[in-house]
C-alpha cells in the first residue's frame, strides 16, 4: 500500500513561512493538508493541543469530510510545504487515499478511547469527578451523526 506522500505525488506543494495560519478554527476551508516537510501548531484557544512535524501528517480531514468549521487553528511553526487537497480534487478519489485517510481516524479514535478507558480506571474511585467526562465522551465517540 502507498504511503500518503506517494499517493500525493505529482500534485504541487505550497509553502507556509513562520507565523503563517494555515486553518482557522472557526472557519471552514474544504481541504485538508498533508505535511511534505516543516512544523505546525495545532491550537485551540490558548492551548497547543499538538505539534506536527512527521512527513505525511494530515489536518483539516474532519473539517472537510464533514462540512463543519475546523476545531482548531493550524499556525506554521518552522518553513512548510504541504499537498493541499479539496474534497473536488481528482486524487480524492483515489481508493488509496481513502485508506490512509480512514487509517488516520482509526488510529485517532482507537487513542481516544484507550484515553476514555485509562480516565475510567483512574475514576474507578472518585466516579463522580470524572464520571460526567467520560460519559460525555462515550456519546460523542459512539455517536453516529
Amino acid at each position: 500500500m502507498q504511503n500518503i506522500l506517494e499517493i500525493c505525488e505529482g500534485s504541487d506543494p505550497i509553502g507556509y513561512n513562520p507565523g503563517d495560519t494555515i486553518l482557522s478554527e472557526g472557519e471552514k476551508a474544504g481541504v485538508l493538508f498533508v505535511l511534505i516537510e516543516g512544523k505546525v501548531d495545532v491550537v485551540k484557544g490558548n492551548h497547543v493541543l499538538n505539534t506536527l512535524s512527521e512527513p505525511g501528517s494530515i489536518f483539516g480531514e474532519i473539517s472537510m469530510l464533514l462540512d463543519v468549521p475546523h476545531m482548531a487553528t493550524v499556525k506554521v511553526v518552522k518553513a512548510s510545504k504541504f499537498y493541499k487537497i479539496s474534497i473536488t480534487d481528482p486524487m480524492f478519489d483515489s481508493s488509496e487515499l481513502s485508506m490512509q485517510l480512514a487509517m488516520v481516524l482509526a488510529s485517532r479514535l482507537n487513542k481516544i478511547t484507550k484515553y476514555l478507558v485509562d480516565m475510567k480506571d483512574r475514576s474507578a474511585e472518585s466516579e463522580e469527578q470524572f464520571g460526567m467526562v467520560c460519559e460525555a465522551l462515550e456519546k460523542y465517540i459512539y455517536q453516529d451523526k
